[in-house]
């Protein structure tokens, strides 16, 4: 079990590091299902791109869930 776990954080890394706009569209992916409720109430007037909605979280800091506070920290966000 300890050897299978250790294989597949090896295959993580390995996919991070050989294809990182996979592994950025995965961060993306996180924080979009994390903060879901959040981007449509808070952020649904604002155009996505060039880190505005993540901007917009950190904005409405305060009112986030902690759900969402979690899916920004998993990623290495604020």
């Amino acid at each position: 079990m300890k050897r299978l776990g250790i294989c597949l954080l090896t295959l993580g890394w390995f996919l991070l590091l050989i294809n990182p706009v996979m592994a950025q569209e995965r961060l993306v992916e996180s924080v979009a299902t994390g903060c879901k409720a959040e981007l449509e109430k808070y952020c649904s007037n604002v155009t996505p791109g060039e880190g505005r909605l993540l901007e917009c979280l950190q904005k409405n800091d305060a009112k986030v869930s902690n759900r969402c506070k979690q899916a920004r920290k998993d990623v290495g966000l604020k």
